[in-house]
C-alpha cells in the first residue's frame, strides 16, 4: 500500500500493482497515472469516507456515546473509517447530545508521544487549517455544541461537535479528516437509514440499538462498496473504490496517454 504523494516510489517495472489510500481527487489522479506511463499496472484506490453511526431509542446511550467519541477522535479523526456523522432519533436526541458533550469535554488533548493523550495533533499545518476552515462552515450551517478546536500546542485541533446539520450541508457531505462531528436528527429509523446513505461516500456505517432478535448490540448495515474491475482494450485492469461510485478506466492499447474514465 502507498499513500498520496508517493507515486515516485513505484515508478519502476518491479512494482506489479498499487493499493492507494488517498482523497478522492488524489486517488483519481493516481489511477490515471498508474494506468499510463511506461509500465501500466493495476491500481486499487480507497478514497475517503463520511461514516455515520445511527443511535435509536433502544440503545444503551452510555455505550453509544463511548463508541461515537472513540471512533471520531481516534487518531484525531484522521482515518477514513472514523465516525463523521451521528444520526439520532428524536426521542433520544437531547439526552444523547448532553452525554456526548460531557464525554468530549472530558477528553485529554496533548502530545502524541504522551500515553495519557486521548486526542493528539493532526499531521501538519495544512490539515490544521483545513479542519478549522470546516469549523467556520459548521458555525454557519449548524449549532456548535462543543468547540475545543483551539486547545493544545503545535498542530493540535481539539474535538468539535456541531448539531442541527441538514442533509445538504457541507458538514454532512464532505470528508473533513479531523475531529469534527456532525449531529443529525431523524424522526424514524427509516429516515435515519436514508440520511446515513445520503452521501457520495460508502465505507462503514453502524447502529446502536436492539437487533431484530431483541439482543442489544451494534449492527453494521453498510460497508465498503464492492470494487469493480474493468479490463481496457490494452488489457490494463483498473479498480476504483471512489466515494461510493465506481470509476471504470480503460487505457487504449499501445498508448502512454492518461486513460478515459467514466463513472
Amino acid at each position: 500500500m502507498v499513500f498520496a504523494g508517493a507515486a515516485a516510489r513505484v515508478e519502476q517495472a518491479g512494482v506489479p500493482a498499487v493499493h492507494i489510500s488517498a482523497s478522492t481527487g488524489d486517488g483519481i489522479d493516481l489511477l490515471r497515472h498508474f494506468a499510463g506511463g511506461r509500465w501500466p499496472r493495476p491500481c486499487i484506490a480507497e478514497m475517503g469516507g463520511k461514516n455515520a453511526i445511527i443511535v435509536d431509542d433502544t440503545a444503551d446511550l452510555d455505550e453509544a456515546v463511548t463508541g461515537v467519541v472513540q471512533s471520531r477522535t481516534g487518531y484525531a479523526g484522521q482515518k477514513c473509517s472514523a465516525c463523521s456523522r451521528v444520526i439520532l432519533l428524536d426521542s433520544i436526541h437531547d439526552a444523547f447530545i448532553q452525554r456526548l458533550a460531557d464525554a468530549v469535554m472530558s477528553l485529554r488533548i496533548g502530545a502524541a508521544e504522551d500515553p495519557a493523550t486521548q486526542v493528539g495533533p493532526v499531521i501538519d499545518g495544512r490539515a490544521q487549517k483545513r479542519i478549522r476552515d470546516y469549523l467556520e462552515i459548521g458555525r454557519r450551517e449548524g449549532r456548535v455544541v462543543v468547540d475545543r478546536s483551539m486547545e493544545g500546542a503545535g498542530y493540535a485541533v481539539g474535538p468539535v461537535v456541531i448539531a442541527d446539520i441538514e442533509p445538504a450541508h457541507r458538514l454532512a457531505q464532505e470528508e473533513i479528516f479531523g475531529p469534527v462531528l456532525a449531529v443529525m436528527r431523524a424522526s424514524s429509523f427509516e429516515q435515519a437509514l436514508q440520511l446515513a446513505n445520503g452521501t457520495a461516500y460508502a465505507w462503514g456505517d453502524n447502529f446502536y440499538g436492539q437487533l431484530g432478535n431483541g439482543t442489544s448490540g451494534i449492527s453494521v448495515f453498510s460497508t465498503t462498496p464492492l470494487p469493480v474491475s474493468s479490463t481496457g482494450p490494452g488489457g490494463v485492469a483498473l479498480t476504483a473504490i471512489a466515494a461510493g461510485a465506481v470509476h471504470t478506466c480503460a487505457l487504449a492499447e499501445g498508448t502512454a496517454a492518461a486513460p478515459s474514465c467514466a463513472s
